[in-house]
C-alpha cells in the first residue's frame, strides 16, 4: 500500500488533520477561481452535471439547513465572504474518524480558502463535493460511491498493517486514490514515523556497550521485540524465533 499510483491523485498533528488540510485547501483554491457554483441545483440535462452523477435523487444531497447553520471559525488571512451553500464539500467517508466535533458539519477557514467539512454520505453525489477521505481499514469497495465522479479527488488515510485491508494491497485497490498518507514512504503524505517526534529520535546516539552490558546482567535482553498481534502475512514471527537461537529478547505482545 502506498502512492496513488496511475489513478492518483506527519503526526505531530494528527496525520488526517494534514490531509483535510490539503484537500481543503486544493478544493478552496479551484473553487475561489471559479469554479464556485451557484445555490440552484442542476437537473439530469444539464451540461454541467458531472458525469455519473446524472438520476440521482435530490434526497442523495444533505439537507441545506445543517449546512447553512455551520458556524466559521477563520483563520489569520482567509477572507473569503462565500456563504457556506457556495464552499466546496470536503467528505468524511469513514464517520468514525470525522475530527470535527460536535456534530456531522464543520466549516475550515484556512489562509487560502474556505470548505465545508462533513461526515454526512448523503453528500457524495453532491456537485460541490469535491473530495472524500477513506480510512483504509474501514473502506469496502461494495458500499464506496463508485464510480468516482470526474470532479472529485479520493484520498486514503491508513497509518495500520495492510493485512487489515488485502484489497489496498493490489493495483485496482490502490489505483481508486487520487492522494494517499499511509506507512509507505511513497505515499504523498507517509505517515512513517507515526508518534515519533520526528528522524532525529532514531538518528540518536546508541547506548555505550558498557550501558547495555550492565542492563543485560540485571536480567534485560538486549533486544526489546513489540508487537500487536500474531500470525501475520509478513512472516515475522520465523524471523523473531530464528533472532533468539543468538539473542535472548525481551518480548511484549
Amino acid at each position: 500500500m502506498g502512492g496513488g499510483g496511475p489513478g492518483r491523485g506527519a503526526r505531530r498533528v494528527p496525520a488526517c488533520l494534514w490531509v483535510t488540510l490539503a484537500l481543503a485547501w486544493g478544493a478552496g483554491s479551484r473553487a475561489a477561481a471559479g469554479e464556485g457554483d451557484g445555490d440552484v441545483e442542476p437537473g439530469p440535462g444539464d451540461a454541467g452535471t458531472p458525469c455519473g452523477a446524472e438520476g440521482w435523487a435530490r434526497a442523495a444531497v444533505p439537507p441545506g439547513p445543517a449546512f447553512v447553520a455551520t458556524a466559521s471559525y477563520r483563520g489569520p488571512g482567509n477572507n473569503d465572504t462565500r456563504s457556506n451553500k457556495a464552499l466546496p464539500i470536503l467528505l468524511w467517508w469513514s464517520g468514525s474518524l470525522f475530527p470535527h466535533f460536535p456534530g456531522d458539519t464543520e466549516r475550515i477557514d484556512c489562509p487560502r480558502g474556505s470548505c465545508l467539512v462533513t461526515r454526512s454520505r448523503r453528500a457524495a453525489r453532491h456537485r460541490r463535493t469535491k473530495a472524500l477521505i477513506f480510512y483504509g481499514t474501514d473502506f469496502r469497495a461494495y458500499e464506496a460511491p463508485l464510480p468516482r465522479l470526474p470532479h472529485q479527488t479520493w484520498a486514503l488515510f491508513h497509518e495500520e498493517s495492510p493485512m487489515n485491508n488485502y484489497l489496498l494491497s493490489h493495483p485496482p485497490g490502490i489505483r481508486l486514490f487520487n492522494y494517499t498518507a499511509t506507512f509507505r514512504r511513497e505515499s504523498d503524505y507517509p505517515l512513517t514515523l507515526q508518534w515519533l517526534p520526528g528522524a532525529g529520535y532514531l538518528r540518536g546516539p546508541a547506548l555505550p556497550l558498557a550501558e547495555k552490558d550492565a542492563w543485560r546482567r540485571r536480567g534485560y535482553g538486549p533486544v526489546l521485540y513489540m508487537q500487536s498481534h500474531c500470525d501475520v502475512p509478513s512472516d515475522r514471527d520465523r524471523y523473531v524465533r530464528e533472532l533468539m537461537k543468538y539473542i535472548q529478547p525481551r518480548r511484549e505482545s
